[in-house]
This record gives structure tokens, sequence and C-alpha cells, in this order.
């Protein structure tokens, strides 16, 4: 057995291959605490009968138990969150897996974790899912995980953050091509427009981030109807609908920081309360997804989509987008975008001339 394994063991990881074994050790050992291995869900389920660990990893590509299972570790995570539905649930994925977000969330995924595993990455997610486990009322005299060298790690955690975050906006627009460029305008307008009302740098930044990474959830939706001509069905419609919380709650695996999830989550909310995902009205929607809200309606205007071949010129945008008050945008946000354009014509040929 592990020599590592001992009252404080606190993770099962389930890896097919053991790639991700000494990363995993090393940072546990940081923390004070134990981890235990095997490769398959078969090994996993039989181990965590004997000794359960209030945190399981699993690999995303174990070896299937059925022929016509997709991926094996969505069907060890759906039985396990069903088995234990306490435990905290992190799946090892790659780049290349993206598309299948929406599935692993929807078995029951707390957090997924890209590969390769860096440690901030790796002692951030442990962290989170230590505290959830541990911190009062639930705490269980485990020790609280020591404070990494924030100052040594944080430039390297940024980094890779961000790649990780080009990265699915890459796949996003290659799912989906007519959406390029889309998230970037959203991003400049939003950060224009929240500089103009005055909100602090810091302030300008989250908003930036979450238009940039509003409609992230859609790489969870399949491109038949993502790229579908005409009308949605209604369940079609749902599905597209379910990219909000797809997207908050991939974000969350990275982001940490209420505003940016909120106003990812709540971009497609409706003053009247007639919006997705939770039917929020008048100022119960954040004031950030209120904000992006006005510039995405705006730049889907000004650009082709599936359904609408031919783009709105800004000039034929404008009233309809004032059109969009009367129940659905914040009047007093669209009043204020519409002067900023009227203000700086210039500011839509910088938007969508800039890469």
């Amino acid at each position: 057995m592990n020599r590592l394994l001992r009252d404080r063991t606190a993770v099962t990881l389930v890896d097919r291959d053991g790639s991700c074994l000494p990363g995993f050790q090393d940072v546990l050992r940081s923390f004070g605490l134990g981890l235990q291995h095997v490769h398959s869900a078969e090994e996993g389920f039989a181990l965590l009968r004997r000794s359960p660990t209030p945190i399981v990893v699993s690999d995303l590509h174990l070896p299937r138990r059925e022929p016509e299972e997709p991926l094996g570790g969505i069907s060890f995570v759906r039985q396990l969150k069903f088995t234990w539905p306490d435990i905290s649930l992190m799946l090892l994925a790659g780049h290349e897996d993206l598309e299948r977000v929406g599935d692993c969330l929807s078995a029951g995924a707390d957090r997924l974790l890209l590969k390769p595993v860096r440690p901030p990455q790796l002692r951030r997610a442990l962290v989170r899912a230590l505290k959830q486990q541990f911190e009062p009322p639930h705490g269980r005299g485990w020790p609280t995980p020591p404070e990494f060298d924030v100052k040594n790690q944080l430039s390297a955690l940024r980094a890779k953050l961000s790649e990780a975050l080009n990265s699915l906006l890459l796949t996003l627009e290659l799912r989906d091509p007519t959406t390029r460029g889309h998230a970037r305008r959203v991003k400049r307008y939003a950060m224009t427009l929240a500089a103009t009302l005055g909100l602090s740098p810091r302030r300008q930044k989250q908003i930036g981030l979450a238009a940039k990474m509003h409609d992230i959830g859609k790489v969870g939706i399949a491109e038949s109807i993502l790229r579908k001509p005409g009308n949605l069905t209604p369940e079609e419609a749902r599905i597209v609908q379910s990219h909000t919380i797809i997207g908050e709650n991939l974000l969350r695996t990275m982001v940490d920081h209420p505003r940016i999830l909120g106003a990812v989550r709540h971009h497609h909310e409706r003053l009247d309360g007639r919006g997705y995902p939770d039917r929020l009205a008048g100022s119960a929607t954040p004031f950030e997804a209120r904000l992006i809200s006005v510039v995405d309606c705006f730049d889907a205007l000004t650009s082709t989509r599936p359904y609408r071949l031919e783009a709105f010129t800004p000039t034929e945008a404008i009233p309809i987008l004032q059109r969009q008050t009367d129940g659905h945008l914040d009047e007093d946000l669209v009043q204020r975008f519409i002067d900023l354009l009227q203000r700086h014509p210039q500011l839509i040929h910088e938007v969508r001339s800039r890469p």
C-alpha cells in the first residue's frame, strides 16, 4: 500500500496511467495530507469503500465499463456522486475534451483540471475543496491547508489562467465561426463603458474578463445546434440557454470571484424577470451582467448570425437597442452606451478593426 496512506489521507486519485501521481503527491505532502491511487473505476469504488476520502480526482478517459460508454470517467463520476453525494469530485481533462464540459458537469463533477496540471492550479483547486469539506460547521479536525507562496506563484498562475481561458475561447470560435471576434468586441465595449461610468480600474478588469468569457459555456453545446440556420426547437433553445450555467461552472474551476461568475451566469436575465437561467428581475440581476447584456446585444445586432445573414448597421442597431429597454435591458445603461457611441463615433470602427 502507498507509504503516504495515513489517517489524514484526503484524496483518491483515479488515473489510468499514473502520470499525474508524482505531482499530486508533492502538493498533498506540502499540505501534510496523504493520497491513495488506483488505475480504474472498479478499483476506485473498491478502494473508497475500504478507505473513503473527501476528495476524488478522476481521469476523464478511464477504461470503459461498458462498450457503449463514450467516456469511462463520466460514468464513474455519475455513479460515484450517486453513492457518495458529498464527495468533492474533480475530473482531469485535456483541451480536446472541452466539448464534453456540459456532460461532465451534468454527471456531477465539481471542477475540471486541465492537463497538464500545474502545481499552482492543483493547489488552488485543492484548497477550495478542502475548505469546502472541512471548514465549520462541517469541520472534522483536519488541518487548514498552509498558504503557498503567493508572490512567487502569482505570475505563473496568471499566465496559466490566461492560456487556459484563451484556449477555451479559441475552441469556441473554431466550433462556431460566426462568433469569431464577438467576445473580444464585447470585452472592449464593456470596458470602455465601465471606464465612462467611472468604475475603478480593478472593476473594469473584472467586467472585461466576464465580458470576454460570457459565452464560453457554448463549448458544451453541440455544433449542430450552434450552427443551425433558422429557428431552434424548444428543446434546442433550452440546450443553448444552458450555456450560462455551463460557463459559470467551467470558469469556477479557474476563477473565484462572485462578480465575474455572476456576470457570466446572468447576462441573459431580463428586467421583467423573463430571462434565464434564474428569472431575476430588475436590480436583482448583477450590475456587471446588465452592463454586458447591453453591449452584447449591440454587437450581436451589428454582426451576422446563423439565424440572420445580414448585420444591422450601427445606425439601424441603435433604435433597436433602445426598444429593448421595454422589459429587457437596463434603460440607463443603454442610454449611457448610446451617448458613448454618439460622442465617440470612431469607437465602433476601432473595436471592429482591432484583431
